[in-house]
Protein backbone atom coordinates (compact mmCIF):
# COMPACT_ATOMS: atom_id res chain seq x y z
CA UNK A 1 0.00 0.00 0.00
CA UNK A 2 3.24 2.52 -0.11
CA UNK A 3 5.35 3.30 -2.89
CA UNK A 4 9.12 3.22 -2.20
CA UNK A 5 11.86 5.38 -3.85
CA UNK A 6 15.59 4.97 -3.43
CA UNK A 7 18.36 7.10 -4.34
CA UNK A 8 21.63 5.27 -4.23
CA UNK A 9 23.74 8.65 -5.36
CA UNK A 10 21.92 11.56 -4.29
CA UNK A 11 25.46 13.87 -4.73
CA UNK A 12 28.50 12.87 -6.11
CA UNK A 13 31.07 10.43 -4.16
CA UNK A 14 28.05 10.20 -1.87
CA UNK A 15 27.99 6.76 0.16
CA UNK A 16 24.35 7.58 1.71
CA UNK A 17 21.09 6.26 0.12
CA UNK A 18 17.98 8.10 0.49
CA UNK A 19 14.76 6.21 1.11
CA UNK A 20 11.52 8.06 0.62
CA UNK A 21 7.86 6.44 2.17
CA UNK A 22 4.92 7.44 -0.23
CA UNK A 23 1.65 6.62 1.25
CA UNK A 24 -2.14 7.71 1.22
CA UNK A 25 -3.22 10.53 3.26
CA UNK A 26 -6.34 8.86 4.55
CA UNK A 27 -4.69 5.14 5.45
CA UNK A 28 -2.49 6.96 7.70
CA UNK A 29 1.12 6.89 8.16
CA UNK A 30 2.51 3.22 7.72
CA UNK A 31 4.64 1.77 10.88
CA UNK A 32 7.48 -0.65 10.49
CA UNK A 33 9.03 0.99 7.83
CA UNK A 34 12.54 2.91 7.57
CA UNK A 35 12.32 6.09 5.27
CA UNK A 36 14.50 9.36 5.09
CA UNK A 37 11.42 11.59 4.49
CA UNK A 38 7.58 10.23 4.43
CA UNK A 39 5.31 11.67 2.35
CA UNK A 40 1.65 11.68 2.51
CA UNK A 41 -0.16 11.77 -0.96
CA UNK A 42 -2.18 13.35 -2.92
CA UNK A 43 0.07 15.70 -3.51
CA UNK A 44 -1.74 19.72 -3.53
CA UNK A 45 1.46 22.12 -2.78
CA UNK A 46 5.15 21.28 -3.96
CA UNK A 47 7.54 23.83 -4.35
CA UNK A 48 11.17 23.38 -7.65
CA UNK A 49 14.18 24.22 -6.41
CA UNK A 50 16.04 23.96 -10.18
CA UNK A 51 14.28 25.04 -14.00
CA UNK A 52 14.50 21.31 -14.80
CA UNK A 53 12.37 20.72 -12.67
CA UNK A 54 9.81 22.43 -14.19
CA UNK A 55 10.39 20.30 -17.83
CA UNK A 56 9.62 17.23 -16.07
CA UNK A 57 6.33 18.91 -13.90
CA UNK A 58 5.25 20.45 -17.66
CA UNK A 59 5.11 16.73 -19.38
CA UNK A 60 2.95 15.69 -16.59
CA UNK A 61 0.90 18.48 -16.67
CA UNK A 62 1.28 19.37 -13.09
CA UNK A 63 2.64 22.91 -13.58
CA UNK A 64 -0.50 24.11 -11.52
CA UNK A 65 0.61 22.53 -8.35
CA UNK A 66 3.65 24.27 -8.15
CA UNK A 67 3.22 26.62 -5.29
CA UNK A 68 6.95 27.77 -4.74
CA UNK A 69 10.18 27.92 -6.49
CA UNK A 70 13.75 29.16 -6.08
CA UNK A 71 15.48 31.59 -9.02
CA UNK A 72 12.45 32.83 -10.37
CA UNK A 73 14.04 34.85 -13.04
CA UNK A 74 15.73 32.12 -14.49
CA UNK A 75 12.28 30.17 -15.55
CA UNK A 76 11.51 30.89 -19.60
CA UNK A 77 8.61 29.27 -19.57
CA UNK A 78 5.73 31.71 -20.02
CA UNK A 79 2.85 30.28 -18.82
CA UNK A 80 4.88 29.70 -15.68
CA UNK A 81 6.47 33.17 -15.54
CA UNK A 82 2.51 34.32 -16.06
CA UNK A 83 1.92 32.02 -12.97
CA UNK A 84 4.44 34.18 -10.70
CA UNK A 85 2.81 37.36 -12.16
CA UNK A 86 -0.21 36.70 -10.93
CA UNK A 87 1.35 35.59 -7.79
CA UNK A 88 0.42 31.72 -7.61
CA UNK A 89 3.99 31.08 -6.99
CA UNK A 90 5.88 32.21 -3.94
CA UNK A 91 9.72 32.87 -4.05
CA UNK A 92 12.42 30.29 -2.04
CA UNK A 93 15.01 32.74 -2.56
CA UNK A 94 17.91 33.23 -4.69
CA UNK A 95 21.20 31.54 -5.69
CA UNK A 96 20.24 29.72 -2.34
CA UNK A 97 17.10 28.44 -0.05
CA UNK A 98 15.86 30.53 2.42
CA UNK A 99 14.91 28.54 5.18
CA UNK A 100 12.16 31.12 6.51
CA UNK A 101 10.51 31.11 2.90
CA UNK A 102 10.41 27.25 2.46
CA UNK A 103 8.79 26.99 5.94
CA UNK A 104 6.20 29.90 5.32
CA UNK A 105 5.45 28.20 1.91
CA UNK A 106 3.42 25.04 3.90
CA UNK A 107 4.78 22.68 0.91
CA UNK A 108 3.78 19.37 1.05
CA UNK A 109 7.22 18.60 -0.71
CA UNK A 110 10.01 20.33 -1.43
CA UNK A 111 11.81 19.24 -5.25
CA UNK A 112 15.77 20.32 -4.45
CA UNK A 113 18.92 19.01 -5.27
CA UNK A 114 22.43 18.51 -3.17
CA UNK A 115 25.92 18.64 -5.04
CA UNK A 116 27.85 17.99 -1.96
CA UNK A 117 27.93 17.27 1.63
CA UNK A 118 27.40 20.52 2.52
CA UNK A 119 24.27 21.48 0.75
CA UNK A 120 23.12 18.26 2.03
CA UNK A 121 23.43 19.51 5.86
CA UNK A 122 20.73 22.15 4.15
CA UNK A 123 18.29 19.33 3.09
CA UNK A 124 18.96 17.71 6.53
CA UNK A 125 18.04 21.38 8.18
CA UNK A 126 14.64 21.83 6.51
CA UNK A 127 13.76 17.85 7.36
CA UNK A 128 14.59 18.81 11.03
CA UNK A 129 11.95 21.44 10.78
CA UNK A 130 9.21 19.37 9.41
CA UNK A 131 9.72 20.18 5.69
CA UNK A 132 9.35 17.26 3.04
CA UNK A 133 12.72 17.35 1.31
CA UNK A 134 13.34 15.22 -1.78
CA UNK A 135 16.36 15.29 -4.14
CA UNK A 136 16.51 14.66 -7.85
CA UNK A 137 19.50 13.85 -8.95
CA UNK A 138 18.97 13.95 -12.69
CA UNK A 139 21.99 16.27 -13.10
CA UNK A 140 24.46 13.29 -12.18
CA UNK A 141 23.22 11.19 -14.82
CA UNK A 142 25.68 10.31 -17.98
CA UNK A 143 23.22 8.99 -20.33
CA UNK A 144 20.87 11.27 -21.78
CA UNK A 145 17.80 8.20 -21.56
CA UNK A 146 18.75 7.48 -18.16
CA UNK A 147 18.27 11.40 -17.75
CA UNK A 148 14.45 11.41 -19.08
CA UNK A 149 14.08 8.43 -17.10
CA UNK A 150 13.87 11.00 -13.65
CA UNK A 151 10.10 11.44 -15.18
CA UNK A 152 8.98 8.50 -13.57
CA UNK A 153 10.18 9.28 -9.99
CA UNK A 154 8.25 12.38 -10.64
CA UNK A 155 5.00 10.38 -11.60
CA UNK A 156 5.50 8.66 -8.64
CA UNK A 157 4.37 10.99 -6.32
CA UNK A 158 0.98 11.28 -8.08
CA UNK A 159 -2.04 9.05 -9.28
CA UNK A 160 -2.10 5.98 -11.85
CA UNK A 161 -2.71 8.21 -14.66
CA UNK A 162 0.09 10.45 -14.30
CA UNK A 163 2.43 7.36 -13.82
CA UNK A 164 1.12 5.87 -17.36
CA UNK A 165 1.36 9.30 -19.11
CA UNK A 166 5.26 9.34 -17.79
CA UNK A 167 5.49 5.67 -19.50
CA UNK A 168 4.64 6.68 -22.43
CA UNK A 169 6.25 10.16 -23.20
CA UNK A 170 9.29 7.66 -21.83
CA UNK A 171 8.91 5.42 -24.66
CA UNK A 172 8.36 8.38 -27.18
CA UNK A 173 11.23 9.79 -26.32
CA UNK A 174 13.26 6.65 -26.39
CA UNK A 175 11.78 6.07 -29.88
CA UNK A 176 12.76 9.75 -31.46
CA UNK A 177 16.25 9.60 -30.16
CA UNK A 178 16.87 5.95 -31.44
CA UNK A 179 15.52 7.17 -34.98
CA UNK A 180 17.66 9.77 -34.75
CA UNK A 181 20.84 8.16 -33.81
CA UNK A 182 20.28 5.90 -36.12
CA UNK A 183 19.55 8.67 -38.86
CA UNK A 184 22.97 9.95 -38.16
CA UNK A 185 25.01 6.91 -38.30
CA UNK A 186 24.07 7.59 -42.29
CA UNK A 187 26.25 10.97 -42.58
CA UNK A 188 29.33 10.73 -44.11
CA UNK A 189 31.66 13.46 -42.54
CA UNK A 190 32.23 13.25 -38.54
CA UNK A 191 32.45 16.46 -37.40
CA UNK A 192 34.03 18.07 -34.39
CA UNK A 193 32.59 19.76 -31.53
CA UNK A 194 33.48 22.18 -29.00
CA UNK A 195 31.37 23.76 -26.27
CA UNK A 196 30.79 26.46 -23.62
CA UNK A 197 32.06 29.76 -22.78
CA UNK A 198 34.42 31.52 -20.38
CA UNK A 199 33.10 32.71 -17.34
CA UNK A 200 35.31 35.18 -14.48
CA UNK A 201 38.39 33.54 -16.16
CA UNK A 202 37.81 30.16 -16.97
CA UNK A 203 36.36 28.18 -19.82
CA UNK A 204 34.17 25.23 -18.50
CA UNK A 205 33.70 22.53 -20.66
CA UNK A 206 31.32 18.97 -20.10
CA UNK A 207 33.22 16.14 -19.45
CA UNK A 208 33.65 13.22 -21.49
CA UNK A 209 31.28 11.38 -19.50
CA UNK A 210 28.68 13.76 -19.36
CA UNK A 211 24.96 13.73 -21.31
CA UNK A 212 26.01 16.64 -23.39
CA UNK A 213 29.37 14.46 -24.65
CA UNK A 214 26.71 11.15 -24.97
CA UNK A 215 24.75 13.45 -27.03
CA UNK A 216 27.15 14.52 -29.41
CA UNK A 217 28.68 10.92 -29.50
CA UNK A 218 25.05 9.95 -30.60
CA UNK A 219 25.38 12.81 -33.15
CA UNK A 220 27.68 11.06 -34.66
CA UNK A 221 30.15 13.99 -33.80
CA UNK A 222 34.21 14.02 -32.53
CA UNK A 223 33.97 15.86 -28.92
CA UNK A 224 37.09 17.47 -28.80
CA UNK A 225 36.90 17.07 -25.14
CA UNK A 226 35.76 13.96 -24.37
CA UNK A 227 39.64 13.09 -23.48
CA UNK A 228 38.59 14.28 -20.04
CA UNK A 229 36.77 11.30 -18.54
CA UNK A 230 34.42 12.73 -16.12
CA UNK A 231 30.55 13.48 -15.98
CA UNK A 232 31.34 17.17 -13.64
CA UNK A 233 32.37 20.05 -15.58
CA UNK A 234 36.33 20.96 -16.74
CA UNK A 235 37.36 23.84 -15.82
CA UNK A 236 40.13 25.41 -18.36
CA UNK A 237 41.93 28.47 -18.88
CA UNK A 238 40.89 30.94 -21.73
CA UNK A 239 44.38 29.73 -24.34
CA UNK A 240 43.92 26.24 -24.07
CA UNK A 241 39.94 26.21 -24.81
CA UNK A 242 40.46 28.69 -27.60
CA UNK A 243 43.67 27.56 -28.92
CA UNK A 244 42.13 23.68 -29.71
CA UNK A 245 38.07 24.68 -29.22
CA UNK A 246 38.07 27.23 -32.25
CA UNK A 247 39.38 24.63 -34.21
CA UNK A 248 36.21 22.38 -34.21
CA UNK A 249 33.72 22.53 -36.84
CA UNK A 250 30.99 23.96 -34.53
CA UNK A 251 30.83 25.58 -31.66
CA UNK A 252 27.69 24.85 -29.29
CA UNK A 253 26.12 26.69 -26.21
CA UNK A 254 28.13 29.95 -27.06
CA UNK A 255 25.63 31.88 -24.76
CA UNK A 256 25.73 35.30 -26.09
CA UNK A 257 28.61 34.86 -28.14
CA UNK A 258 28.52 34.56 -31.65
CA UNK A 259 31.88 33.62 -33.08
CA UNK A 260 35.89 33.72 -32.32
CA UNK A 261 35.42 37.75 -32.69
CA UNK A 262 32.91 38.04 -30.39
CA UNK A 263 35.17 36.87 -27.38
CA UNK A 264 37.94 39.90 -28.36
CA UNK A 265 35.17 42.30 -28.64
CA UNK A 266 34.04 41.46 -24.71
CA UNK A 267 37.82 41.27 -23.32
CA UNK A 268 38.43 38.11 -23.39
CA UNK A 269 41.83 37.39 -24.97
Amino acid sequence: GVTIIQISEPFLNSSKVERYVLYSKIEGKPEGVLADVFIGLPIEKMGINSTTHLGYLNVLGLQDKITAASNMSLFYDVNFQNRITAGKVKELGNRVLNTELVIKSDLDVLFTFAIDAASYNSVKQLRDLGQPVVLISEFMESDPINKARWLEVFGAFFDKTTQEKANTHLKMVEHRYDSIRAQSLLYSSIPTVTIGLPWKGTWYVSGGESYQAQLIRDASADYIWDDYKQSASIPLDIETAISKGMQADFWIHPGRLTSGLSLEENNVF
